[in-house]
């Protein structure tokens, strides 16, 4: 996923920065410098640094590089500002920045634009079904959730993120339905399965 989310952006090298310069995104070990709008993970700053970092899902250590990045992970005066559904600190380090349980969807593919969560309920929902307008999804490792599109309301289960939802095979994404969000220690039976490795559309 967070590979793929690299290989979209229009990417530049990472050199000195000017105003009004692309977004700087990172993974542990590599940043890409591009146009992107991409909303899952952190955004990493500091007081002086020569830009912001959008740091995506990983773990970060004080020796992570590139330069840039590993600068502002030891800055005393860095702060983090997560997405919905993301938390971690930055001291101590090593920063562990991942989805907590739950679902993140966004408004845009590629897990872009404006992002909300729904964390693991304590209880199982009963007779529930809750509209997805998103058009990605991320889930944590431990859940699936349950969806039912169309109006024969078919139900199937997802195991995986969704960089775009118009890539499943439902009848119907634009009508997906949110029925029930599981821990993964309770699997799900008779009930079809996407267990999703899928190349998003182009966009950035």
């Amino acid at each position: 996923m967070i590979a793929t989310i690299l290989a979209t952006l229009i990417f530049l090298p990472v050199t000195t920065l000017a105003q009004n310069s692309p977004t700087v995104v990172c993974i542990p070990g590599q940043c890409l410098q591009g146009y992107s709008n991409t909303t899952i993970g952190a955004v990493i700053s500091a007081p002086g640094a020569a830009t912001d970092i959008h740091l995506l899902p990983g773990q970060y250590a004080s020796d992570t590089n590139p330069q840039l990045l590993h600068n502002l992970l030891t800055s005393s005066s860095a702060s983090l500002s997560p997405s919905p559904g993301f938390g971690g600190t930055l001291s101590p380090l090593p920063l562990n920045l991942a989805l907590q349980s739950g679902i993140a969807v966004y408004a845009d593919a590629l897990y872009s634009g404006q992002a909300g969560f729904l964390s693991l309920p304590d209880t199982p929902a009963v007779n529930s079904s809750t509209p997805l307008t998103a058009r990605s999804l991320s889930l944590s490792s431990d859940v699936w959730i349950a969806t039912t599109s169309g109006p024969s309301n078919k139900r199937v289960i997802i195991w995986d993120s969704v960089p775009d939802v118009r890539e499943l095979p439902l009848a119907s994404s634009s009508s997906l339905s949110l029925v029930d969000i599981q821990t993964t220690s309770h699997v799900p039976l008779a009930t079809p399965r996407v267990a999703l490795a899928l190349e998003p559309r182009n966009s950035v």
